[in-house]
């Protein structure tokens, strides 16, 4: 094995090394915030089911960091924690939110807004996003899918390819996401079991007991 060779291996032991060290730290840093999350909502709820006097403020920001959203109102993350699978709820409220409202007079809260009730506007809008999805995912990987026909120039064929992964393949992947926000606001307009029926929720800026 020469000289090159050997800082080639090295070059890549290193590299993998790395990675792995990066993905090491990402992780044990997921289970901390995954701690910190767990001792902060445990005792932000013990305190509001303990009857504490608690000022509006602290109340609507505890909701907030809780769901990770300050754009959520207290009252529509009160309800959200209120159904089964509660974490899951949060996510799928925060992620289809453009397509969903929150009616705090009704028994299930969460619907959908006007615009996107009927199943037709979110069925052909879905079906828009993927097809957009697919096009622009085959537009992205056409120069390979040809580049049989241009075996002497490949470089240009992997060029091509580059522009087109970094212009066209980002809206495929964005109308993909829009798709996936819809599915998600469907499943919590069809999923709103309580866990419980002691259900805590705002009410003139206060958390009270039903």
């Amino acid at each position: 094995m020469n000289i090159e060779t050997g800082v080639k291996l090295a070059s890549v032991i290193f590299g993998i090394f790395a990675l792995a060290k990066n993905y090491y730290d990402i992780s044990g840093g997921r289970r901390n915030r995954s701690r910190e999350a767990y001792k902060f909502a445990r005792d932000f709820l013990d305190d509001i089911e303990s009857g504490k006097k608690i000022h509006p403020y602290a109340i609507e920001k505890g909701y907030q960091a809780i769901s990770g959203d300050s754009g959520l109102s207290g009252d529509e993350v009160a309800y959200l924690l209120s159904l089964k699978e509660p974490e899951r709820a949060l996510k799928y409220y925060v992620m289809g939110r453009p397509y969903l409202e929150h009616f705090p007079q009704k028994n299930k809260q969460i619907d959908f807004a006007p615009k996107y009730r009927n199943d037709w506007s979110r069925t052909w809008r879905k079906l828009l996003y993927a097809a957009i999805y697919f096009i622009f995912s085959l537009g992205t990987m056409m120069p390979l899918i040809l580049s049989k026909f241009f075996s002497n120039e490949m470089s240009s064929v992997f060029t091509l390819f580059g522009i087109m992964a970094v212009t066209i393949f980002p809206t495929g992947l964005m109308a993909l996401r829009n798709a996936a926000k819809i599915h998600r606001a469907e499943k919590l307009v069809n999923n709103q079991s309580r866990h419980t029926p002691n259900i805590i929720v705002e009410k003139n800026s206060s958390a009270q007991h039903l």
